[in-house]
């Protein structure tokens, strides 16, 4: 009987640890600048309009 419990509270402890794992690895993260100041790479659109077209 005592086996059983160990043997299923051990069962939770792995589902709960591959919970957190598949959460840390397939899960949303962020990938927020932390530079409020830092520009976008292509934040002047106004460049890219006013390129002579290659002849």
């Amino acid at each position: 009987m005592a086996q059983n419990e160990a043997l299923t509270e051990q069962v939770k402890q792995l589902n709960e640890q591959i919970a957190y794992m598949s959460r840390k690895l397939f899960g949303t993260s962020s990938e927020k600048t932390s530079n409020k100041n830092q520009l976008s790479l292509f934040e002047d659109s106004e460049f890219f309009k006013n390129r002579s077209q290659p002849k």
